[in-house]
């Protein structure tokens, strides 16, 4: 069975789900191959860099910008329906060449237009293959939602009550989560050696940013951190190279630094608090490794959602805006030791409500189906 899995890196959450569903694929039982492919640059071609580019900076420097085109967009009346429209005769054209290159048995998107354009090119070719759309936030807007879409995994029971909302019949709806990668399914059994060691009875507090490190600037900030009693911290920069540049100029006594790293689940594993952007996969990152979020203010849309969940099932917290503000919290939390027990607790709890072997069923009896044809 050929599984075609497409995504695209307009923040890397998309993508890295799309390769940890791959990687659940490899894993099972399933006589299966799959490949994750960009759906920008089957639709853009080599000028998807150059998206990917304003995106980031956008994000970065502007995320204001993003958030009202974001917001105009969706809840406008009517505009989405014409903004989707006027390119798809286009990208249906570049998705039938992909299909038809790949030949797939099922397809699987983790990017809402992905996922948009697929349905319509399912609905407008008549194409059979099934269409898996594993939504990456905890809240779905309606270009993640089509009638051609076969299966739906999402991220909690609040995303499934939205969808059924919307008309989606319930069956084909699971609570999967946001696919993390094996290391952090399977739970942290030894202290990692890729990482120093934990510093004695000192808590550890990991700090990022999302692959683009948006992370506090000022350096004043960095240096009270470094003087909070009973705490080390490891600042993840990320893409960041600027701060990145300016904190290892600093003598810390108690951070460690960091640049872009393929090894968070190493540096999650020691950690006993977290602090960062409430993106949708580190969010689930985190309540599979059981370290409690405390989210940054969050600004976008999405990330709303996603922070008000962590609140609402009390394993973590939304930081105050102001960067003096979020060092008294942090102590405060970091002192609390049954604070962060009950956090604990309550990430694995939401662990266990989740359907882990949706996708894997799924493809069973889509398999079944392939033989038998």
């Amino acid at each position: 069975m050929k599984i075609l899995i497409m995504t695209c890196k307009f923040g890397m959450g998309h993508y890295i789900a799309a390769k940890n569903l791959e990687e659940k694929i490899e894993q099972s039982d399933l006589e299966a191959q799959s490949e994750v492919v960009d759906f920008s640059q089957i639709v853009l071609g080599d000028t998807s860099r150059w998206f990917y580019a304003i995106y980031k900076t956008v994000i970065g420097k502007t995320s204001r910008l993003y958030y009202l085109i974001y917001k105009n967009t969706l809840n406008a009346d009517g505009r989405l329906e014409r903004v989707l429209k006027t390119p798809q005769k286009y990208i249906e054209k570049k998705l039938e060449a992909e299909i038809h290159r790949h030949n797939p048995d099922v397809i699987i998107s983790t990017y809402s237009l992905a996922s948009h354009f697929l349905a319509e090119y399912k609905y407008s070719r008549k194409m059979q293959t099934p269409l898996i759309t594993c939504v990456t936030d905890l809240s779905a807007h309606e270009v993640w939602i089509h009638e051609n879409t076969d299966y739906y995994l999402v991220a909690t029971q609040q995303t499934k009550k939205d969808l059924i909302n919307r008309g989606i019949d319930a069956r084909s709806i699971s609570v999967f989560g946001i696919p993390v990668s094996k290391k952090y399914e399977q739970g942290f059994v030894t202290e990692s050696k890729k990482v120093p060691a934990r510093r004695g009875k000192k808590k550890e507090l990991l700090m990022m940013g999302g692959g683009l490190g948006l992370l506090p600037t000022n350096m004043e900030f960095y240096r009270k951190l470094d003087h909070l009693p009973n705490l080390h911290s490891t600042i993840i920069c990320g893409e960041n190279k600027r701060l990145y540049r300016r904190l290892v100029k600093e003598e810390f006594e108690n951070i460690e630094i960091q640049g872009f790293c393929h090894n968070v689940s190493d540096y999650m594993q020691r950690a006993d608090i977290l602090i960062s952007k409430p993106g949708g996969l580190t969010t689930f990152e985190a309540i599979y490794a059981e370290v409690p979020l405390l989210s940054f203010a969050p600004y976008l849309p999405q990330e709303r959602t996603n922070a008000a969940y962590i609140v609402s099932q009390e394993m973590g917290c939304i930081l105050p805006k102001k960067t003096e503000d979020i060092l008294t919290v942090v102590q405060k939390i970091a002192e609390n030791k049954e604070l962060l027990k009950n956090y604990r607790t309550n990430m694995r709890q939401a662990k266990q409500c989740l359907v882990k072997t949706a996708l894997v069923e799924f493809l069973c009896q889509a398999e079944r189906r392939v033989y038998v044809s």
